[in-house]
């Protein structure tokens, strides 16, 4: 029986890497096959304008102004704009992989300490990245297209590895590093509260609560309850988020939007709007997570899910709330929301179905009650071992179908550039372009969200038209293109 133990956690130890080799491959080619699309054209087309560094700081500095507070995830569209497009498809897919890492550090932290030190649980990795892949946000235009990945994808990387990094320390004995890491809180609070005007406003509710935990708990053994390193984190992510929320930017775009309401009943607008949008975006992710919650409690009797989720659930929260402030927002805005609720699942799953099935690895004894739980043990690994079976059929599936829905989407924007092109050296006024075709809209393609449109002033039409240099571009659809030009 230990030998088999132990040949599973040499074979468990083996597929971890394999595995995020082949996830960072996937999403690679997701990236490869997604084109610079609608804003990336706008803000290529600025970039072009600078020769240096300094002159892509100084144009941020300037949309900081006049536009958009997040100074620095904004930056990262422009410097990424600057260079080759395989750049991006690289440290993105990196990136990507980072998210699956911190969610799966949190995961390890949320289980049980003889659980959480083998590490190796490559199943888990499969699960995260079936949830994600389902159930992120607009995948599209939050995680692959350059301008969306830049604000969402890297802000939340920044602020959950902070988040992680935050706990992670909380949960040492002693102090670490002491000035050190109190800089280095305070410096990555600060970076991580200038990424999201709302999953920020989240993380600091997250940290915050984390904390009230630790000092009750440090409180009642005596030790040390507050550290230099917990309060330059508040400090830090409260500064970087005044200096999102005060920038001139963004009164500025908020005095652009409007609504239909005034006062009271705006706000109330805004919460009805925003329920709508979470009923949409999250019912499945919302049910998933209350069966999980009453197993944990009616079934397993385990009350360490509620207070290893309680932060995260009240981050999602508070990143709602603050959506109720501002004119309702795309959909691209509830992604932090998202990925706390992905994480809360998972740290329940795992709490529920891995920690049961340890004791059915280690129960060697002949202890009628130790029989029992080795019984109830292989049970929640049956359990486990469908569920992700499932996830990892599913993804299988939706990732080849879609991996060919891309090819084409970039197979008909590469046509359409051409077209743009040789009608701009040929000094063309007018360059009708097909649409691209419906059949191939996925959600993991922003392509049909920002398509072209037989309305030559429709802004995108104007991206397209300034960066290849015409004077007027008209979209229609394949049918009326064909008959054109037959």
């Amino acid at each position: 029986m230990q030998s088999m133990i132990k040949l599973s956690r040499r074979l468990q130890k083996f597929c971890l890497p394999l595995i995020m080799v082949t996830l960072f491959i996937m999403i690679f080619l997701y990236n490869a096959l997604t084109p610079h699309l609608s804003d990336d054209l706008a803000y290529r087309l600025e970039v072009s304008y600078s020769n240096s560094l300094w002159g892509l700081i100084v144009q941020q500095y300037q949309e900081y102004l006049l536009h958009n507070g997040r100074f620095i995830t904004q930056l990262f569209i422009r410097l990424f704009l600057s260079a080759d497009k395989w750049l991006f498809n690289l440290l993105n897919s990196g990136m990507f992989i980072l998210l699956v890492m911190l969610i799966y550090e949190n995961i390890l932290m949320s289980l049980s300490g003889k659980v959480a030190g083998h590490k190796h649980h490559p199943s888990l990795l499969l699960l995260i990245a079936g949830m994600l892949f389902r159930y992120s946000v607009q995948f599209g235009q939050t995680i692959l297209w350059l301008s969306g990945a830049c604000n969402y994808l890297w802000g939340m990387v920044i602020i959950l590895g902070f988040i992680t990094f935050y706990r992670k320390n909380l949960g040492m004995a002693k102090e670490p590093h002491g000035i050190v890491m109190a800089i280095i809180c305070l410096f990555w609070g600060f970076v991580a509260g200038w990424c999201s005007e709302n999953t920020s406003g989240g993380a600091l509710v997250c940290i915050f609560i984390m904390t009230l935990f630790s000092v009750r708990t440090r409180r009642r053994t005596g030790e040390k309850a507050i550290r230099a390193f917990m309060v330059t984190s508040h400090v830090g992510l409260t500064g970087g988020m005044a200096g999102l929320l005060l920038s001139p930017g963004i009164s500025m775009r908020a005095s652009l939007m409007s609504d239909n309401y005034t006062g009271l009943w705006a706000y109330l607008s805004r919460l009805y709007k925003c329920t709508l949008t979470i009923e949409r975006l999250f019912f499945e992710l919302l049910c998933l997570l209350l069966v999980l919650v009453v197993l944990a409690l009616v079934v397993k009797k385990d009350m360490t899910v509620i207070k290893n989720n309680i932060s995260f659930f009240f981050a999602a929260v508070a990143a709602t709330g603050a959506l109720i402030m501002i004119p309702p927002p795309t959909d691209r805005a509830y992604f932090g929301i998202g990925i706390f609720l992905i994480l809360i699942c998972l740290q329940s799953f795992a709490r529920i179905f891995y920690d049961n099935n340890e004791k059915a690895d280690h129960a060697v004894s002949i202890d009628e009650g130790d029989k029992k739980t080795s019984e109830l043990g292989r049970y929640y690994l049956v359990g486990r071992i469908v569920v992700i079976s499932i996830m990892t059929l599913w993804l299988f599936f939706t990732y080849t179908e879609n991996l060919v829905n891309l090819a084409r989407i970039y197979r008909e924007e590469n046509e359409r550039i051409a077209l743009l092109e040789d009608a701009a050296a040929a000094g063309k006024t007018t360059v009708i372009v097909p649409m691209h075709r419906p059949e191939f809209a996925n959600r993991y393609s922003t392509a049909h969200d920002n398509d072209l449109s037989d309305d030559p002033e429709y802004w995108i039409n104007t991206f397209y038209r300034d960066y290849y240099h015409v004077s007027k571009i008209i979209a229609l659809p394949w049918e009326e293109y064909n008959l054109i030009n037959d």
